[in-house]
């Protein structure tokens, strides 16, 4: 029993002395190192420190450029053609370049587009009318032209008023696509009809030059009419009316117009033909 007491003894001694030891060393390296002794890094320190230094640090040299998309920027309108006396496009654009004819009068009228094309929406409240002035009255030659398009077509006795300036010249459209061209009196021959198919965009022209006594209609592009206008100009102090009678604002246009244009010219077939973009038989 003595013998085994003892053995635990030494035994524990020795692991006493061994822990010791291993402190000592431990403080003997603290010492060794000192304040003024350089640190020796260790391998996974050397690592991390070779690591930041191999990733250089961004420069605004080496920045990538940012490609930012450009702003839409709308052009300035074209000038109009110094012959264009009017012109409505229901856009914001100059409605004239001459300062002696009238602001348009344009009410309840809503810009939209339809099949591409984009124009004024008139209702039955609206109305598109250009107070008289002797600058559009009274010409010897001129052109009216536009694009149209129905909401439906002309209820059976009825009529509708494309554009119309009283006891000079008007355009009217009648049941079956009938179009009313006029622009002298009825006894001069001064009436004649084209057809149209109103649900569709339709450019429509009347050309009259008083010089050789004429008047033409166009349907898109075409020449579909004559008549005798006469040689007398001829005046009056009504307001120009686009899509209802002038001046009683009756007979109603429902659907769109486009890109009015009211010419101090005759216009020749081939300028009414490009401005129809196109001839169409």
């Amino acid at each position: 029993m003595v013998a085994c007491v003892r053995c635990l003894v030494l035994a524990l001694a020795a692991a006493a002395s061994v822990g010791c030891g291993l402190i000592l060393s431990s403080d003997e390296s603290r010492r060794a190192s000192g304040p003024g002794a350089e640190a020796t890094p260790s391998a996974t320190d050397s690592a991390a420190v070779g690591a930041d230094t191999s990733r250089d640090a961004p420069t605004i040299a080496d920045a990538t450029p940012v490609e930012r998309p450009a702003i839409a920027v709308d052009p300035e309108p074209l000038p109009l053609d110094p012959r264009v006396l009017l012109s409505i496009a229901f856009d914001g654009s100059p409605y004239s370049s001459d300062d002696a004819v009238p602001a348009p009068k344009v009410e309840s009228v809503e810009v939209a587009s339809s099949d591409g094309r984009q124009g004024g929406r008139l209702g039955e409240e609206s109305l598109v009318a250009v107070p008289n002035a002797e600058t559009l009255s009274g010409l010897s030659a001129f052109t009216v032209e536009f694009w149209a398009r129905f909401d439906s077509v002309v209820a059976p006795g009825t009529r509708v008023a494309l554009a119309d300036k009283h006891g000079e010249w008007s355009l009217f459209v009648f049941p079956e696509g009938e179009l009313r061209f006029t622009a002298g009196t009825v006894s001069t021959g001064g009436i004649f009809f084209c057809t149209i198919d109103p649900l569709k965009w339709t450019h429509i022209a009347l050309v009259v030059d008083r010089g050789d006594a004429s008047y033409s209609g166009f349907v898109n592009g075409q020449r579909c009419g004559s008549g005798d206008a006469g040689t007398q100009r001829v005046r009056t102090d009504a307001p120009i009316h686009f899509g209802s009678d002038s001046p009683t604002e009756d007979d109603r246009f429902i659907g769109m117009l486009s890109d009015i244009r009211f010419w101090g010219v005759a216009l020749s077939d081939g300028e009414v033909c490009a401005r129809a973009e196109g001839c169409e038989p």
